[in-house]
């Protein structure tokens, strides 16, 4: 399969060069928190925080959420919608994350933290939300506009994290915020060569071809990654796909594969694995796919090689936008448009 001519076909908007150019994007995330104006925002006497965001935008706020769970003394909900929770009030630390400015559901989320009396956070590229901020006094990390918001996850990430570890709700270093820098960079290197037949990402989307691809991995850090590589393949190579967590698909899902044979043998299982998960979900895993087997059409079992969680979690991120970007050209089909979306909107 001749990449560089499918790449010139089916990707008129060079998506391929902004995913080649995701460390850089990531290390001017970093940049750009480090420089924010926080104003008076404090996290002193905040009891919880209410990340509000929609697709692209609020995998960011995903991401934090599982990673701070290890350091975090403050429990980290993210609002996928209209309504926040009645909890939201004054010791709430409310970010509204949305790419464009204009997302709607993340504006009335925003519009209701301040009726509540929460204090507030906004990162965006501008938009009706950089304008409510300006007017009712919520510090603003202005970020570049001009991508689809999920390739932009590098300006929408690196800011969260670094503007919380600023006001000292979780404990990341610098040291491994620029190793994610440097992990992203020799990962994009491999990834970005469309000649090599053993591009490990070339190689996961080809057996991905016509398939249905169910995504499985431990909870914990690895439900944003989960959940990233299943929003990818949708909007980058529009192929529905699906997954679940270990260990709650063991006490109902795994039922589930004993009807429609003839659909589930063109299911694709794939097993994020987590250097972390432990002897028990291990062996759950292992266990699972040896039921499962029979069932799909192959496994592919995934194993990070990274010491620490950050750096590990975005190799996972990037490899699967980078099967999700061949996965779509492979099959001929532009990873830009999401015209469905566009309609609702």
């Amino acid at each position: 399969m001749n990449y560089a001519e499918l790449r010139t076909q089916f990707d008129p908007t060079n998506q391929y060069e902004i995913l080649k150019n995701a460390p850089k994007q990531f290390e001017e995330g970093i940049a750009i928190g480090r420089a924010a104006d926080l104003g008076d925002l404090s996290a002193d006497g905040i009891s919880n925080i209410v990340l509000c965001g929609m697709g692209g935008s609020a995998i960011g706020g995903d991401l934090f959420r599982c990673l701070a769970a290890d350091t975090s003394n403050v429990p980290i909900a993210v609002v996928r919608g209209y309504d926040i929770p009645a909890y939201v009030g004054k010791n709430t630390l409310v970010v509204a994350l949305s790419y464009s400015g204009n997302t709607e559901e993340t504006l009335t989320a925003y519009t209701s933290a301040v009726k509540q009396g929460a204090r507030t956070l906004a990162i965006t590229s501008g938009g009706t939300l950089a304008a409510f901020a300006a007017k009712n006094g919520t510090p603003v990390i202005s970020i570049p506009g001009g991508l689809a918001p999920r390739m932009a996850l590098g300006y929408l990430f690196p800011p969260l994290l670094v503007s919380m570890m600023r006001l000292g709700v979780v404990s990341f270093t610098d040291d491994e915020l620029d190793t994610v820098v440097h992990e992203l960079q020799a990962r994009s290197d491999d990834y970005s060569d469309l000649d090599d037949e053993d591009n490990p990402a070339r190689q996961v989307a080809e057996i991905l071809h016509g398939s249905l691809p169910i995504i499985y991995s431990p909870a914990g850090r690895m439900e944003a990654v989960n959940l990233r590589w299943r929003n990818q393949i949708s909007e980058n190579a529009k192929m529905l796909a699906f997954g679940n967590l270990f260990p709650e698909l063991n006490h109902n899902e795994i039922v589930g594969w004993e009807q429609c044979e003839d659909m589930l043998e063109r299911a694709v299982i794939i097993a994020l694995h987590d250097l972390d998960e432990g002897a028990r979900i291990e062996t759950r895993i292992e266990t699972t796919l040896e039921i499962l087997k029979p069932y799909a059409q192959t496994v592919i079992e995934i194993h990070p090689e990274q010491d620490e969680p950050l750096s590990r979690i975005f190799a996972l991120i990037h490899f699967g936008d980078w099967i999700s970007y061949y996965l779509a050209i492979g099959t001929q089909t532009d990873p830009f448009p999401i015209a469905k979306i566009d309609t609702l909107k």
